[in-house]
């Protein structure tokens, strides 16, 4: 019998009997797109430091990172960010800004001054905080008490003053005479706190009030995700979002409400994906006035934002309670459950890179599912402690520095534990005599029959190494192997005989 292929990956839910050849019942830091038990190279330091939470902000050919969890998400070149717990964050250019500006509190007073025939009617003012820079505008202060006028200037105060960095002028609208609808008067300098009006409807600027409800975004928004140039986040149960093409803004009552707290978002083609400890839904619609939710499975939710990584166009694969789960929209399907049963993993990060998803988890493994070829799973440990992908590299962070993976000039030691052979009868009892080994560089090989290690071989050079079971510990009903170490098995071939004189 011959083992000479090796690129099944893992599967441990089912006994060791029913696994196919190629795959195995351990199966940890093996190349499997090489066919061969061959390992996967180390890390390879870089000269990149970085925070644990590390993110590539592509646009501006830049690494930003935080000490603590944060939500990262690249949208017209600005990189949007939330630690979950202070007020979210904009970024381009080197700077940092809020995620909208908190609009004024105090309404504007307005008082009758000098004589002027320009304005004639019944008049009310609003003013709100602007930021020249990208059009962040703030919602508008409250609205004005009326004063009606028919042959005088208006003086009118625009008393609060913000502190926000990013607040580079104020703008002041007035509603009345003909206009019916707030319109801009003027825009002043941000420190400017009284305007003397005296502007006829016809020169008035033309352009109306659009922020009527662009609150900032609040605080201890989590799992920042964009869709049809809308961007979506969660603070508790409530999914909140923006409208189309404004990120700064975040209307109070652009949420949906779910049954409990939301622990994910995902983009997904024709939708969104909100998912619960234990729940998945999806909510579709054409804009932020016509969204709605539907239930897509009751029994399966997600443990952690950090898992969510979308493999294929319109698919994500997150982490639940029972493994790793995959939609597109539609069905909820597990991808680990029927190789590996229930796991219970713990992802800090993840990553997908080469056509190979990979969720990292609190202990230091890594679980990787590869859709290359055929989709097999693999354990992967590579001594870090996140996940980080840019510029066509995979990275792991460890101790505040980036490691480029797979480009180390060592291997990392594999851990391969054959399936149960059996030839076909698992009630036969049969003789293992002899078993060769194809091998190149170390490798530490046990040979267990009916599951007990009846022999240990270390091979360090490169040839066909045969390998002797002792005489008296060969017979049994099933043969086995476990191979670890950092060199490579070409091939493995084993002779068995029936048993002899009963």
């Amino acid at each position: 019998m011959k083992l000479q292929r090796f690129d099944g990956g893992i599967a441990s839910r089912l006994a060791p009997q029913l696994l196919n050849i190629n795959q195995g019942a351990v199966y940890e830091n093996i190349d499997n797109a090489t066919g061969i038990l061959t390992p996967v190279k180390d890390k390879l330091a870089t000269a990149i430091e970085v925070e644990k939470y590390a993110k590539y902000f592509v646009s501006e050919n830049e690494w930003l990172s935080s000490a603590i969890p944060t939500d990262y998400l690249e949208f017209q070149k600005v990189m949007y960010s939330t630690d979950r717990v202070t007020a979210p964050q904009k970024y381009s250019n080197g700077v940092s800004n809020n995620l909208g500006i908190v609009r004024p509190v105090t309404a504007s007073a307005v008082a009758k001054v000098e004589s002027s025939t320009n304005l004639s009617g019944t008049y009310q003012y609003v003013y709100t905080y602007y930021n020249s820079t990208d059009g962040t505008e703030s919602a508008p202060s409250k609205i004005s008490a009326e004063v009606t006028t028919t042959d005088t200037k208006l003086s009118v105060t625009l008393p609060n003053t913000s502190t926000d960095p990013q607040v580079t002028h104020k703008r002041l609208y007035r509603v009345g005479g003909l206009a019916t609808q707030f319109t801009l008067v003027v825009q002043l300098n941000k420190s400017t706190t009284t305007y003397t009006d005296d502007l006829p409807f016809a020169e008035l600027d033309g352009r109306q009030l659009e922020s009527d409800n662009y609150y900032e975004a609040p605080t201890g928004l989590k799992y920042l995700v964009e869709s049809y140039a809308m961007l979506f986040g969660a603070v508790g149960s409530s999914l909140r979002f923006t409208p189309i093409g404004v990120p700064n803004a975040w209307p109070p009552e652009f949420e949906i409400q779910f049954d409990q707290d939301i622990t994910g978002i995902g983009a997904v083609a024709n939708g969104i994906l909100v998912l619960t400890r234990f729940k998945t839904f999806i909510v579709v619609g054409t804009g932020p006035t016509t969204l709605s939710q539907q239930s897509l499975r009751g029994d399966q939710g997600c443990i952690a934002f950090e898992s969510i990584k979308e493999v294929k166009a319109g698919m994500i694969i997150w982490a639940s309670e029972d493994g790793l789960c995959a939609s597109s929209g539609n069905n909820v399907t597990s991808l680990t459950k029927d190789l590996l049963g229930r796991i219970e993993l713990t992802p800090i990060s993840s990553a997908v890179y080469d056509e190979v998803y990979y969720c990292h988890n609190k202990d230091g493994t890594t679980i990787a599912w590869d859709y290359r070829f055929q989709p097999v799973l693999k354990w992967l440990n590579f001594g870090i402690t996140t996940l980080a992908v840019a510029n066509n590299n995979l990275y792991g962070n460890y101790d505040g520095l980036l490691y480029n993976l797979y480009k180390g000039a060592t291997n990392l030691s594999i851990k391969y534990k054959s399936p149960l052979l059996t030839e076909g009868s698992f009630s036969e009892n049969k003789t293992y005599k002899k078993v060769y080994v194809r091998s190149e560089g170390d490798i530490m090989i046990s040979i267990l029959i009916d599951l007990e290690v009846v022999a240990t071989f270390e091979l360090t050079d490169t040839a066909t190494h045969q390998l002797q079971v002792p005489q008296q510990l060969q017979r049994g009903y099933s043969i086995q192997f476990e191979v670890s170490g950092t060199g490579t098995i070409n091939e493995l071939e084993y002779t068995v005989g029936p048993r002899q004189n009963g």
